[in-house]
């Protein structure tokens, strides 16, 4: 389980500035344009300011308390993809990175442990798993790079990270990322990605003042690069802002 805070109607600014006055021991989110209240359906105020939600992998929402009885219903089956085959604490440094998605850094604190004679068979074990989940990436990007070249780059990119070029998977994903390059509908959406990071950055250190100019950000990203999963994204931020797109 991983906990975070949302600092609701605060800019970047105030979120680290309360972080700093309280040594706040958990990432904390700007969240200057209140979408979280948005979406959530609940607007805070000094009457409700804590408010909590357990959420699982998914985002489905599974509890509201912050209490042990809730937390301990939460975890009820939960279970971890790689930790559990590993079986050994000491490569938790490398499995804990795997199970939060961090494949490169993770594959790279494991490998010392392939080494080691009292890790090698569990750390042999966690490796193969991984390589079969990156395996999977990759024939799932074969099979959809033609009806979805988005997606499948995607997958070749997220598996790419994860594997060096020189060894298999991450030479056939490095190279069916070089492919892809190329087309249009995939240069498309990463053009409009990097239209979004203006986004991005006005979220963080916007104020509530600024919807206007940042529902104006994604407007222009509809209009100039339409049917991209970008644009629909951009399509439903003007929306929860207030303005959506004619």
């Amino acid at each position: 389980m991983a906990f975070f805070a949302v600092a609701a109607g605060d800019t970047l600014a105030d979120a680290r500035k309360y972080v700093g006055e309280t040594r706040l021991g958990m990432p904390v989110f700007a969240d200057a344009l209140s979408l979280m209240e948005t979406r959530y359906g609940q607007q805070i105020s000094l009457n409700n300011i804590h408010q909590t939600r357990v959420i699982d992998p998914t985002g489905k929402i599974v509890e509201y308390r912050f209490e042990e009885p809730a937390i301990e219903k939460a975890l009820k089956g939960a279970k971890w993809k790689y930790r559990d085959e590993a079986g050994d604490k000491k490569l938790d440094p490398a499995v804990l990175l795997l199970e939060w998605g961090r494949y490169a850094e993770g594959l790279q604190k494991l490998k010392p442990f392939l080494k080691r004679k009292d890790t090698a068979e569990s750390a042999q074990k966690v490796y193969d798993q991984v390589k079969a989940d990156v395996q999977e990436w990759v024939k799932e990007a074969d099979e959809c790079k033609g009806s979805d070249p988005v997606k499948a780059y995607d997958l070749f990119a997220k598996a790419a990270a994860a594997f060096n070029r020189t060894e298999e998977p991450g030479t056939a994903a490095a190279a069916g990322l070089k492919a892809l390059g190329e087309d249009k509908a995939v240069k498309s959406e990463l053009a409009a990605r990097k239209a979004f990071g203006k986004v991005n950055v006005a979220l963080s250190k916007g104020t509530a003042q600024q919807k206007g100019e940042v529902a104006k950000f994604c407007h222009d990203i509809v209009k100039k690069y339409p049917d991209t999963p970008t644009a629909e994204k951009a399509k439903s931020l003007a929306a929860e802002l207030g303005q959506p797109v004619p």
